[in-house]
This record gives C-alpha cells, sequence and structure tokens, in this order.
C-alpha cells in the first residue's frame, strides 16, 4: 500500500511540475505580440524552465548542488507558472496551482535524500 501512494504522490508531483510548464507555454503564446513572438514565448519559456528543472531539481538531475539552491529553482518555476497565469489573467488557476504548491505541510524533495509519500497532497489534490 505504501508503494501506491508514493507512486501516485510522485505522479501528481510530476503533474504539477507539468502543470506549471504549460502555465509558462499558456503565459508565452497570451502575451506575445506578434505570431512569431508568440511562438518563441509559448514554447521557449517553458522549455528554459524545463532544462533549469532538468538540470538541478530533477530527482536524476545533471548537476547536483545543495538543497537550498535545488528548493530556489524550484520557487522560481512555481512563482514565475503562476505569476504567469495571473498576468495572462486567469486569476482563478494561478490561485489553485500556488494553493496546492504551497499548502500547509508541503515538504520539499530538496531536502530529503529519501523520498517518503505525501498523503496530504493527495487528500489536498482529491478536495480540488
Amino acid at each position: 500500500m505504501l508503494e501506491l501512494i508514493k507512486g501516485a504522490t510522485l505522479a501528481v508531483r510530476f503533474l504539477l511540475e507539468l502543470c506549471a510548464l504549460v502555465a509558462l507555454g499558456y503565459w508565452g503564446f497570451k502575451t506575445g505580440g506578434g505570431a512569431f513572438a508568440k511562438v518563441g514565448l509559448g514554447i521557449g519559456v517553458p522549455l528554459v524552465a524545463a532544462v533549469v528543472w532538468g538540470t538541478f531539481v530533477a530527482p536524476k538531475a545533471l548537476v547536483k548542488v545543495p538543497g537550498v539552491v535545488r528548493l530556489l529553482v524550484e520557487v522560481a518555476v512555481f512563482a514565475s507558472a503562476t505569476g504567469a497565469l495571473y498576468v495572462a489573467g486567469n486569476t482563478r488557476l494561478a490561485s489553485a496551482l500556488v494553493l496546492i504548491y504551497v499548502r500547509p505541510g508541503h515538504k520539499s524533495r530538496c531536502f530529503e535524500e529519501s523520498f517518503e509519500p505525501d498523503a496530504q497532497l493527495l487528500a489536498v489534490l482529491v478536495l480540488v
């Protein structure tokens, strides 16, 4: 049962990371001035965020950095995604993203080498 919760939690966290990338892409396509700018921002910004995430934050990150740096990068990506949704006019999704990310009891994986399932995250998402 613990393995099932662990797998579900990892899947939900991954979906939350994908939501952040989609939010950045949505902002780019929504706010870009012309077709070239829309495509450049809509694809480029999430691509840069994904590369930074994969380099420093992902479980199999290419560069091992201290937990504080990982946390700062994680917060920067989610804050950017939340701000992007807000600026693009989708305040409800921005609120949902930030509430899920900073919910009470949230523990970032940044300071943990071993991962423990986060049942509270699953409960919050079921309620949302």
